[in-house]
Protein backbone atom coordinates (compact mmCIF):
# COMPACT_ATOMS: atom_id res chain seq x y z
CA UNK A 1 0.00 0.00 0.00
CA UNK A 2 2.72 2.59 0.85
CA UNK A 3 4.79 1.68 -2.14
CA UNK A 4 1.27 2.31 -4.21
CA UNK A 5 1.17 5.74 -2.39
CA UNK A 6 4.82 6.74 -3.36
CA UNK A 7 4.17 5.52 -6.67
CA UNK A 8 1.42 8.11 -7.27
CA UNK A 9 3.02 11.03 -5.14
CA UNK A 10 5.92 10.35 -8.00
CA UNK A 11 3.00 10.58 -10.94
CA UNK A 12 1.51 13.54 -9.59
CA UNK A 13 4.59 15.40 -9.03
CA UNK A 14 6.31 14.83 -12.45
CA UNK A 15 2.82 15.75 -14.05
CA UNK A 16 2.66 18.88 -11.83
CA UNK A 17 6.31 19.64 -12.93
CA UNK A 18 6.18 18.38 -16.82
CA UNK A 19 2.76 21.02 -16.79
CA UNK A 20 4.38 23.84 -15.18
CA UNK A 21 7.07 23.79 -17.15
CA UNK A 22 5.15 23.61 -20.22
CA UNK A 23 3.44 26.64 -18.74
CA UNK A 24 6.31 28.13 -17.82
CA UNK A 25 7.78 27.77 -21.37
CA UNK A 26 4.73 28.77 -22.62
CA UNK A 27 4.11 25.69 -24.70
CA UNK A 28 0.72 25.13 -23.19
CA UNK A 29 -1.19 23.18 -26.79
CA UNK A 30 -3.88 25.94 -27.92
CA UNK A 31 -5.41 24.91 -30.71
CA UNK A 32 -5.37 26.71 -34.06
CA UNK A 33 -8.36 29.33 -34.62
CA UNK A 34 -10.84 28.42 -37.08
CA UNK A 35 -10.95 30.25 -40.32
CA UNK A 36 -14.72 29.93 -41.13
CA UNK A 37 -15.60 31.01 -37.35
CA UNK A 38 -13.11 34.00 -37.63
CA UNK A 39 -14.81 34.85 -40.92
CA UNK A 40 -18.36 33.87 -39.47
CA UNK A 41 -18.03 36.29 -36.61
CA UNK A 42 -16.34 39.03 -38.80
CA UNK A 43 -19.79 39.04 -41.66
CA UNK A 44 -22.22 40.66 -39.10
CA UNK A 45 -19.31 43.09 -37.99
CA UNK A 46 -18.64 44.24 -41.39
CA UNK A 47 -22.92 44.27 -42.16
CA UNK A 48 -23.57 46.49 -39.93
CA UNK A 49 -19.96 49.22 -40.20
CA UNK A 50 -17.87 47.70 -37.40
CA UNK A 51 -15.07 47.65 -39.41
CA UNK A 52 -11.93 47.91 -37.31
CA UNK A 53 -13.85 44.50 -35.34
CA UNK A 54 -14.40 43.23 -38.75
CA UNK A 55 -10.85 43.55 -39.46
CA UNK A 56 -9.48 41.86 -37.11
CA UNK A 57 -11.27 38.46 -37.25
CA UNK A 58 -10.32 38.63 -41.34
CA UNK A 59 -6.49 39.82 -40.35
CA UNK A 60 -6.42 36.63 -37.69
CA UNK A 61 -8.27 34.34 -40.56
CA UNK A 62 -5.92 35.28 -42.98
CA UNK A 63 -2.75 34.70 -41.09
CA UNK A 64 -3.87 30.85 -41.17
CA UNK A 65 -5.03 30.91 -44.78
CA UNK A 66 -3.27 34.09 -46.46
CA UNK A 67 -5.18 33.03 -49.92
CA UNK A 68 -9.27 32.59 -48.67
CA UNK A 69 -10.76 33.74 -50.83
CA UNK A 70 -13.79 35.15 -48.95
CA UNK A 71 -11.40 36.30 -46.45
CA UNK A 72 -9.71 38.31 -48.84
CA UNK A 73 -13.35 39.47 -50.41
CA UNK A 74 -14.10 40.85 -47.08
CA UNK A 75 -11.15 42.52 -46.33
CA UNK A 76 -11.59 44.58 -49.94
CA UNK A 77 -15.27 45.45 -49.10
CA UNK A 78 -13.68 46.51 -45.43
CA UNK A 79 -10.95 48.29 -47.78
CA UNK A 80 -14.10 49.78 -49.44
CA UNK A 81 -16.08 50.79 -46.38
CA UNK A 82 -12.42 52.56 -45.37
CA UNK A 83 -12.55 54.81 -48.55
CA UNK A 84 -9.79 53.22 -49.85
CA UNK A 85 -11.56 52.71 -52.62
CA UNK A 86 -8.07 51.75 -55.16
CA UNK A 87 -6.74 48.95 -52.75
CA UNK A 88 -10.50 48.26 -52.75
CA UNK A 89 -10.79 47.66 -56.64
CA UNK A 90 -7.64 46.49 -57.12
CA UNK A 91 -8.41 43.11 -54.95
CA UNK A 92 -11.67 42.96 -56.53
CA UNK A 93 -10.03 42.86 -59.87
CA UNK A 94 -7.11 40.34 -58.17
CA UNK A 95 -10.03 38.21 -57.18
CA UNK A 96 -12.07 38.02 -60.24
CA UNK A 97 -10.51 35.39 -62.27
CA UNK A 98 -10.80 33.02 -59.13
CA UNK A 99 -14.62 33.72 -58.48
CA UNK A 100 -15.79 32.15 -61.86
CA UNK A 101 -14.94 28.64 -60.31
CA UNK A 102 -16.05 29.52 -57.34
CA UNK A 103 -19.69 31.04 -58.04
CA UNK A 104 -18.66 34.05 -56.50
CA UNK A 105 -18.36 36.53 -59.40
CA UNK A 106 -21.52 38.17 -59.83
CA UNK A 107 -20.88 39.32 -56.21
CA UNK A 108 -17.44 40.77 -57.29
CA UNK A 109 -18.87 42.39 -60.19
CA UNK A 110 -21.48 43.92 -58.08
CA UNK A 111 -18.59 45.18 -55.53
CA UNK A 112 -16.21 46.83 -58.70
CA UNK A 113 -19.59 48.19 -60.05
CA UNK A 114 -20.22 49.83 -56.62
CA UNK A 115 -17.01 51.34 -57.09
CA UNK A 116 -17.21 53.02 -60.53
CA UNK A 117 -20.26 54.45 -59.28
CA UNK A 118 -19.14 56.22 -56.62
CA UNK A 119 -16.20 57.58 -58.57
CA UNK A 120 -18.96 59.25 -60.82
CA UNK A 121 -18.77 56.39 -63.62
CA UNK A 122 -22.26 55.57 -63.97
CA UNK A 123 -22.33 53.92 -67.50
CA UNK A 124 -19.42 52.03 -67.09
CA UNK A 125 -21.01 50.47 -63.42
CA UNK A 126 -24.14 50.36 -65.43
CA UNK A 127 -22.85 48.42 -68.34
CA UNK A 128 -20.88 46.28 -65.93
CA UNK A 129 -24.49 45.46 -63.68
CA UNK A 130 -26.11 44.78 -66.68
CA UNK A 131 -23.70 41.95 -67.74
CA UNK A 132 -24.35 40.26 -63.64
CA UNK A 133 -25.95 36.87 -64.26
CA UNK A 134 -26.96 36.19 -60.26
CA UNK A 135 -29.28 33.49 -58.28
CA UNK A 136 -28.85 34.80 -55.11
CA UNK A 137 -31.08 37.10 -53.75
CA UNK A 138 -29.21 39.51 -52.21
CA UNK A 139 -26.87 40.21 -55.01
CA UNK A 140 -30.02 40.01 -57.54
CA UNK A 141 -31.33 42.82 -54.86
CA UNK A 142 -27.89 44.99 -54.96
CA UNK A 143 -27.65 44.77 -58.64
CA UNK A 144 -31.42 46.04 -58.66
CA UNK A 145 -30.23 49.26 -56.45
CA UNK A 146 -27.21 50.17 -58.35
CA UNK A 147 -28.60 49.58 -61.54
CA UNK A 148 -32.17 52.04 -60.28
CA UNK A 149 -28.76 54.67 -58.58
CA UNK A 150 -26.69 54.47 -62.09
CA UNK A 151 -30.04 54.96 -64.39
CA UNK A 152 -31.32 57.91 -62.39
CA UNK A 153 -28.01 59.89 -62.48
CA UNK A 154 -28.22 59.00 -66.27
CA UNK A 155 -31.72 60.58 -66.45
CA UNK A 156 -33.01 57.48 -67.34
CA UNK A 157 -36.19 58.25 -64.56
CA UNK A 158 -38.53 55.60 -66.28
CA UNK A 159 -36.02 52.67 -66.51
CA UNK A 160 -34.67 53.61 -62.81
CA UNK A 161 -38.55 53.57 -61.45
CA UNK A 162 -38.55 49.72 -63.41
CA UNK A 163 -35.47 48.67 -61.77
CA UNK A 164 -36.63 49.73 -57.94
CA UNK A 165 -39.47 47.71 -58.82
CA UNK A 166 -37.83 44.76 -59.90
CA UNK A 167 -35.77 45.10 -55.68
CA UNK A 168 -38.99 45.20 -54.37
CA UNK A 169 -39.94 42.53 -56.17
CA UNK A 170 -36.76 40.51 -55.59
CA UNK A 171 -36.48 41.56 -51.79
CA UNK A 172 -39.93 40.71 -51.18
CA UNK A 173 -41.71 42.04 -47.77
CA UNK A 174 -38.40 41.76 -45.93
CA UNK A 175 -37.66 45.37 -47.61
CA UNK A 176 -39.39 48.55 -48.55
CA UNK A 177 -37.89 51.24 -51.16
CA UNK A 178 -39.17 53.98 -49.26
CA UNK A 179 -35.83 55.44 -48.69
CA UNK A 180 -34.65 54.47 -51.90
CA UNK A 181 -37.28 56.65 -53.64
CA UNK A 182 -36.63 59.13 -51.36
CA UNK A 183 -32.59 59.29 -52.31
CA UNK A 184 -33.28 59.20 -56.06
CA UNK A 185 -36.40 61.50 -55.97
CA UNK A 186 -38.66 59.07 -57.22
CA UNK A 187 -42.26 59.48 -56.23
CA UNK A 188 -44.00 56.73 -53.94
CA UNK A 189 -46.25 54.08 -56.33
CA UNK A 190 -48.99 55.14 -53.78
CA UNK A 191 -48.48 59.06 -54.17
CA UNK A 192 -48.18 58.58 -58.18
CA UNK A 193 -51.56 56.54 -58.01
CA UNK A 194 -53.03 59.53 -56.23
CA UNK A 195 -51.53 61.61 -58.37
CA UNK A 196 -53.34 60.45 -61.50
CA UNK A 197 -56.98 60.42 -59.53
CA UNK A 198 -56.49 63.83 -58.97
CA UNK A 199 -55.29 64.83 -62.24
CA UNK A 200 -58.20 62.59 -64.12
CA UNK A 201 -60.83 64.62 -61.39
CA UNK A 202 -59.60 67.98 -62.50
CA UNK A 203 -60.03 66.77 -65.92
CA UNK A 204 -63.57 65.70 -65.25
CA UNK A 205 -64.86 68.41 -63.28
CA UNK A 206 -63.57 70.83 -66.27
CA UNK A 207 -65.18 68.81 -69.12
CA UNK A 208 -68.49 69.29 -66.97
CA UNK A 209 -67.80 73.09 -66.08
CA UNK A 210 -69.41 75.89 -68.38
CA UNK A 211 -66.96 76.57 -70.77
CA UNK A 212 -64.28 74.73 -69.07
CA UNK A 213 -64.22 76.51 -66.13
Amino acid sequence: MQASNKRRVVLYSTTALTLSGLVYGGFVYRSKPDVQTLLSCAAPQLRVGMLDHAETFVRQALEEEPDNFEGLTMLAAIYEGRGRKEEALALYHQLLPRSKALGMEPELQVGIARLEMNEGEHAKALQRLDGVKAEEVDTRWKTCVLRAHCLKALGRLDEAESAVQTAESVAGSNWSSARLRTELGLAAPQAQGQAEVATDSSAATQAAAPNGR
